[in-house]
């Protein structure tokens, strides 16, 4: 009996591990796409003269490069456990989903309905694509370099 709790302890440091190595995958592509993502955001503005601050700004430009990826990394760890090719299903619904995401600067009003403003899909279609990137890269590298 002390064995079968030695194994079922195991199974679950083991998963436990996988998740947050899935999680810190997803948070460490989070973290370089809120940098890159700032940093594109300043010079996008710099170039252009095209602030758009009541709609994109820090505070949204992080929370929005951030937490998708740790979602994402959640997503992967249940991948991992339930799918046998679980980066090729990941790679394929991550881009799904990031294509899926453009469709909002594309459109002609923004949520609250009122005009999309000039310059909006130039300074935010390329950070979806960044954060895309960032996590198709680091987030299975991490995971699998780490189990």
């Amino acid at each position: 009996m002390e064995l079968i709790n030695d194994q079922n302890e195991s199974i679950a440091l083991s998963q436990r591990s996988a998740f947050l190595m899935s999680l810190g995958g997803g948070a460490i592509a989070g973290l370089a796409g809120v940098l890159l993502n700032n940093i594109y955001s300043i010079i996008y503005t710099q170039l252009t003269g095209i602030s758009i601050s009541e709609y994109v700004n820090i505070t949204t430009i992080t929370l929005a490069s951030f937490l998708p990826c740790l979602l994402a990394g959640m997503v992967y760890f249940g991948l991992c456990f339930y799918t046998k090719n679980h980066r090729v299903v990941f790679i394929v619904g991550a881009i799904m989903f990031t294509l899926f995401s453009l469709l909002a600067p594309l459109s002609s009003t923004m949520p609250d309905g009122s005009p999309v403003p000039p310059g909006f899909a130039g300074l935010t279609i390329p950070m979806h694509i960044i954060s895309a990137a960032l996590l198709l890269v680091i987030l299975p590298s991490y995971y699998h370099r780490q189990n």
